[in-house]
């Protein structure tokens, strides 16, 4: 009877943090904030249950700390090793517990804690590839069983292994290439027989991925052979890989893929080929599930599903409605294999009037390879909904409101007829929930680590923008943390209905000890079941437009105190109100230290809904002052917001980021609006523009109206009105050469005093002024001369006979 063991998955690992005493040769340089940053973590690989040395590679690395680790079972013995500032090392133990697989890492040193790279633990003796010439058969490397190989491939190369075998001994064969989080490479393996013939091949595979594995039973006595090589031969000399081959069990599914968290359960591991291992576990949290036999552990494990809902495992034959088991109430999960070509699996569940519901299927995100379509059908077999894919997902999911009690359907298939022993899926129907997600937002397409870590100069504030996702409602949502480097505040800040990023914003005090750690942080409301760690996930390996390959998701923020920064900044509090369609300058202030005078880079890390600003603004080599200019749109929330700008810079040894003061900034309505009435007048004519104020708050003094939007030929002269003025006349003066043509984007910029300062209005948009061209001049009419009269013509006899009958 096989074995198994459950390891936890990344999202529940227990973080264990590692304090150490470093060399203290750092005293007689200059203490400035800074970013230590790593490179690579080496070796490759490391046994569980051993001792190694970790080396950490990368620069300004010199003052290194401790080793924050995100899994448990690696502990550090012992004071780093300086070996320089851009190479330290660690003497680690490993448990025989730590899990095997993806061992994310940071260094903390005492100005920062690094981005996360990456090593691998492995259960079996790790060996090199020790053979140059490994590129044929012929000159294969003779490995032993249960071995783990790092190796390298190159470009149009072919590393070839040798392993004797008896008939019918199992050959189990897995790389971790892509895996390994270092570099994109898509490996590619193959097995051999004792003739030289491909008895097997693996590429990408729906359970690991881009890299392969393989297993299958000796055909006869022989020498077997294993080809490793980047499947569009395409390698280089950072094309790292582990082959772990031997007799362990490598199966490629588990069922029930899903169970309920802490209930006995009979698990089958299922084979390539369709035989099963069978095992009774009683899994606690969610789980990546290692089989073993013998005990010989599978190298990488399998995703399970735990939750508390009941479950119902499918029995053929449930081809149809008349065919599936009885109805179960929700919530419940289901769970089946999808065996052969055109199968279809039908289960039925009761519900009532009006619930709204949700259909989950977990297939490819445990693992499976089936690509599920499911069918939501009605008591008669009516279809009512249907869905593939969801919200960029490979996974199907349905929200649905029920239309009357009764019993409901669901049938689920592989969306092209494909079907195997492996295309395992569990169905979860629920009633819809109310959720809540948050993560930093990501400053750079291409870095998902950029700008994540929360290094906190000595004295200062730093703030990142927390994206807020909610589902289901719109309550008012807050941060929260418990527990914190010593020194480190968290402001609560609040996210209401409507707004989906607030600050979040941290403080360390002068006195804080140059510490950190990887610290749960919350998002929460007044309802106690919406509360969430805020996430963090981070790509390892990711092509734009191709997707992620290789990542990490943690529950947890890297947050540190560091060394003082050279520099400080204050953003004065604004003596006035901002208003909708207005615009406001803020004024920073930078305070250094001697010695530091290079430029600054100043950008908001997180603007309200409504408020734009330019990407930043600089503060020269030098100076000491920058001022921040931000429009407010018209349909800006009336609010009093927090604000806080950031500060950029480099050092001697890198680059350091903090953030200001937090002011409030008020958004109120207008006090006034304009509207421009049209005008017309020809070039060179002055003309008065009719304008229309509507007061709509009380202030003091005169405001100052000025017309902008002006073509070059044109100049309106400002215009001065108070609290009780309706209407205006704004003269403009046109040049000779004034554009002709209908002028329509014009608008009024107001200026209306307050504490000794101007609330800036644009209002009156889409005022029209039409220039024309000036009449031209009619010309003089030429008085006609008279011609000299003609003599008449002589009447005929016949007319005058007839004037003398008249």
């Amino acid at each position: 009877m096989p074995s198994v063991e459950t390891l936890t998955n990344s999202r529940r690992n227990q973080f264990i943090r590692v304090s150490l005493l470093a060399s203290a040769f750092a005293g007689a340089q200059q203490l400035h904030a800074h970013s230590p940053e790593l490179k690579y973590v080496a070796p490759v690989a490391i046994q569980n249950g051993t001792k190694a040395t970790l080396h950490f590679h990368g620069d300004r690395l010199d003052k290194a700390k401790e080793l924050l680790f995100y899994k448990p079972g690696v502990t550090v013995e012992g004071a780093p090793t300086i070996h320089s500032p851009k190479h330290v090392s660690f003497q680690v133990h490993l448990s025989p517990e730590s899990s095997p697989g993806m061992h994310p890492v940071r260094l903390r040193c005492e100005d920062g804690i690094t981005y996360q790279k990456t090593f691998h633990v492995s259960a079996y003796p790790i060996h090199q590839e020790t053979k140059e010439n490994n590129d044929s058969r012929d000159k294969a490397q003779l490995i032993s069983p249960n071995t783990c190989i790092h190796g390298i491939t190159t470009n149009e190369d072919v590393d070839y292994y040798q392993i004797p075998l008896k008939r019918g001994q199992v050959l189990s064969a897995e790389i971790a290439g892509m895996r390994l989080g270092r570099k994109f490479f898509d490996p590619h393996l193959s097995v051999l027989d004792p003739d030289g013939r491909e008895i097997a091949t693996s590429d990408d595979n729906s359970l690991t991925k881009q890299d392969p594995f393989i297993s299958i039973r000796a055909p006869k006595d022989g020498t077997y052979y294993l080809a490793v090589r980047e499947s569009s031969y395409e390698g280089s000399d950072s094309s790292h890989y582990l082959l772990t081959a031997g007799h362990f069990p490598r199966p490629a599914a588990i069922y029930p893929p899903g169970a309920i968290s802490g209930q006995e359960s009979s698990f089958q591991f299922i084979n390539t080929d369709g035989s099963r291992l069978e095992k009774t576990l009683k899994p606690s949290a969610p789980a990546l599930i290692h089989a073993s036999e013998n005990q010989l552990i599978s190298p990488s494990g399998i995703p399970l599903k735990l939750s508390h809902y009941p479950f119902t495992n499918e029995q053929e034959p449930n081809n149809g409605s008349k065919e599936s088991l009885p109805a179960q109430e929700i919530p419940h999960a289901f769970h089946g294999i999808i065996s052969k070509t055109n199968d279809v699996d039908w289960f039925q569940f009761s519900a009532k009037k009006d619930q709204d519901i949700s259909i989950q299927v977990l297939a490819r995100e445990l693992g499976s390879p089936l690509d599920a379509r499911i069918i939501l059908r009605d008591s008669a077999g009516k279809q009512l909904a249907a869905n593939d894919d969801s919200n960029n997902r490979p996974d199907s999911s349905l929200n649905f409101k029920i239309p009357k009690d009764g019993t409901y359907f669901i049938n689920i298939r592989d969306h092209l007829a494909n079907a195997g022993p492996n295309f395992t899926y569990r169905i979860e129907v629920s009633p819809r929930k109310q959720t809540l997600q948050a993560s930093i937002n990501r400053s750079d397409r291409n870095d998902s680590q950029l700008r994540k870590v929360i290094n906190i100069p000595r004295g200062s504030s730093l703030a990142y923008q927390l994206n807020v996702a909610r589902d289901r409602h719109s309550a008012a949502v807050f941060t929260t943390a418990h527990n914190l480097p010593e020194g480190v505040k968290l402001t609560s800040l609040t996210a209401e209905n409507g707004v989906n990023n607030i600050p979040l914003y941290f403080e360390a005090t002068d006195t804080a000890p140059l510490s950190g750690g990887l610290y749960p942080v919350y998002v929460e409301s007044k309802n106690p079941n919406l509360k969430q760690a805020i996430t963090e996930d981070i790509e390892h390996i990711a092509i734009n437009n191709q997707g992620v390959y290789c990542s990490y998701e943690s529950d947890k923020l890297a947050i540190a105190v560091t060394e003082a920064a050279p520099f400080d900044i204050s953003l004065a509090t604004p003596a006035i109100p901002a208003v909708q369609n207005g615009t406001i300058d803020l004024t920073i202030t930078v305070t250094r230290k001697d010695g530091f005078d290079k430029e600054i880079t100043l950008f908001f890390p997180w603007l309200p809904p409504g408020i734009t600003a330019p990407g930043n603004v600089k503060i020269p080599k030098g100076k000491n002052q920058a001022v921040y200019h931000l429009s407010i749109k018209g349909d800006a929330p009336v609010k009093n917001w927090q604000l806080c700008v950031s500060a950029l810079s480099d050092t001697d040894r890198g680059k350091v980021l903090l953030s200001s003061n937090l002011v409030p900034l008020n958004v109120k309505t207008p006090y006034l609006t304009a509207k421009l009435e049209i005008a017309a007048t020809n070039q060179g004519t002055p003309v008065s523009l009719p304008c229309k104020i509507e007061q709509l708050a009380n202030f003091s003094g005169n405001a100052t109206l000025t017309l902008h939007g002006l073509p070059d030929g044109f100049k309106a002269q400002p215009v001065t009105l108070n609290s009780s003025t309706t209407e205006v006349l704004i003269p403009v003066e046109l040049a000779e050469n004034a554009r002709i043509g209908n002028h329509s984007n014009l608008f009024c910029h107001i200026e209306v005093p307050e504490n000794g300062h101007n609330i800036s209005h644009n209002t009156g948009h889409g005022g029209s002024l039409r220039v024309n061209a000036p009449p031209k001049d009619k010309p003089t009419a030429k008085k006609e001369s008279k011609k000299p009269s003609s003599k008449p013509k002589p009447l005929s006899r016949l007319e005058q006979l007839r004037q003398e009958l008249k």
